[in-house]
């Protein structure tokens, strides 16, 4: 579960750090690199934070399984929107190792880190972290798939239901594999994609975006509350000696 998860927050952390990047206006050759050291790393990181794991398994798995999706989607569904840059190159095959090495080695760098200096103990911050990168990769993907089939959101209510029924899937899955019961860090996953999507909008288009995404994810880590039951870790007591 761990792989799956962590490969969607890569995902997640590359869509997220290449819209920074183009808000800040930056640019330059280096930028498709940095974006997925950039987002390896804070996904290697989160699913550190919140699993006993080790950093040369799951992130590391996770960051090369991540690279292999973009190029699967961009391969058989190239999307309109925007591009993939080894799609754009002379030498596609070499810059898509050179991506997958540099996920990999970012994955694993930010679990050595996460595993050094903290612990899996629940945190607010770090659950909306987390929660972001995971409910933005799988939100992502599921555009690129829609848009690259050709499919238009416009007047589509299939789509439509499908995108909060998304929403409420990152609620729910954030939540399903923390520790405690945070429904709003969990629900947090959109909030900031949607801040970033409107950050050219007026500030009643990012309000809305927020608010909605909030409650919406929220409903989503309620429902893993109520379906999903954990075992009870409680320990027994200990007998005493006679």
């Amino acid at each position: 579960m761990w792989f799956v998860v962590g490969t969607l927050s890569v995902l997640g952390g590359f869509c997220l750090t290449s819209r920074v990047f183009q808000l800040l206006h930056l640019t330059g050759e280096w930028l498709p690199y940095a974006a997925h050291f950039i987002g390896a790393l804070l996904a290697g990181a989160m699913m550190l934070s919140h699993a006993a794991l080790r950093p040369s398994r799951e992130p590391l798995a996770a960051g090369l399984a991540a690279v292999g999706i973009l190029a699967i989607l961009f391969l058989l569904l190239p999307n309109p929107m925007y591009g993939w840059v080894p799609t754009r190159s002379a030498s596609p095959l070499p810059l898509a190792l050179a991506l997958a090495a540099v996920s990999v080695v970012g994955a694993v760098c930010g679990a050595v880190l996460a595993r050094r200096f903290t612990t899996t103990s629940p945190h607010t911050l770090k659950i909306v972290v987390f929660s972001t990168l995971l409910a933005t990769g799988m939100m992502m993907t599921f555009i690129h798939i829609v848009l690259g089939a050709g499919l238009e959101y416009s007047g589509n209510k299939p789509l439509t239901l499908a995108t909060l029924a998304l929403v409420i899937l990152g609620g729910f899955v954030t939540q399903r594999m923390i520790s405690v019961y945070r429904p709003w860090a969990s629900g947090a996953g959109l909030a900031l994609l949607a801040t970033l999507t409107f950050a050219n909008a007026g500030i009643s288009e990012i309000l809305l975006g927020v608010v909605g995404a909030l409650i919406i994810g929220a409903i989503g880590a309620r429902l893993a509350r109520r379906w999903v039951v954990r075992p009870d870790t409680t320990p027994l007591p200990t007998a005493r000696m006679q």
